[in-house]
């Protein structure tokens, strides 16, 4: 019977000294979570103009790779009129930019450090919109190839209506839709590998929406 009480203690005992151990790991890596996300972003500050033309609206959608790659993982939804009508800029009245802060995107998407809802900072970059994504236009002068970007009046030629229909279409494909299909085809396509906590950070925003 003594000996019982002494195993039970014992048991007890151990039982505890694993039970603070694991808090304090958890606690631990909380902490360095916390240190962590202080580095995910650089506050920024920009006069007007830029941060009409380049700051978000608070609209993050998805992450970056997420949506560069989604016309590619769905072209029935983002080139509803075939390819020969060009690509889903051309098809939803986007305007183009060779401004590299687009990476690649049309005038009015921006990129952040700031998860959608929450704005909790991510080591993922996420793209939303900026004010020009609207109020942009193109004014085209005869004998002239270049079209001149004009900041202010509404870009009359935009769907975002039909964009947004796309967008939704696609990612309530949870079958096509998948962490794996788009670091795949976002490394395919630009050459560059994510790195772990970037793929983490797109299955948790894959789990969210």
């Amino acid at each position: 019977m003594v000996i019982a009480i002494e195993r039970w203690h014992q048991i007890l005992k151990w039982t505890q000294v694993a039970a603070v151990t694991v808090v304090t790991g958890l606690l631990g890596l909380t902490l360095a979570f916390l240190v962590a996300e202080r580095t995910w972003v650089t506050q920024q500050y920009l006069d007007p103009e830029d941060a009409f033309r380049y700051g978000s609206i608070g609209t993050e959608l998805a992450p970056f790779p997420a949506l560069l790659v989604l016309p590619d993982l769905f072209p029935e939804h983002f080139q509803p009129a075939g390819p020969e009508a060009g690509d889903w800029s051309d098809q939803f009245g986007f305007l183009r930019t060779d401004d590299p802060r687009s990476r690649e995107l049309p005038v009015g998407f921006v990129t952040t450090n700031y998860r959608p809802k929450s704005a909790a900072p991510s080591p993922l970059e996420f793209t939303g919109f900026s004010c020009v994504l609207c109020h942009s236009t193109e004014i085209r002068v005869e004998g002239r190839d270049a079209a001149h970007l004009v900041i202010g009046p509404g870009n009359a030629s935009l769907n975002l209506f039909a964009w947004a229909d796309a967008f939704q279409a696609a990612i309530l494909d949870e079958d096509r839709l998948t962490r794996k299909s788009i670091v795949e085809t976002y490394e395919t396509k630009t050459g560059e590998t994510l790195s772990t906590m970037e793929t983490v950070f797109i299955g948790l925003w894959l789990r969210q929406i």
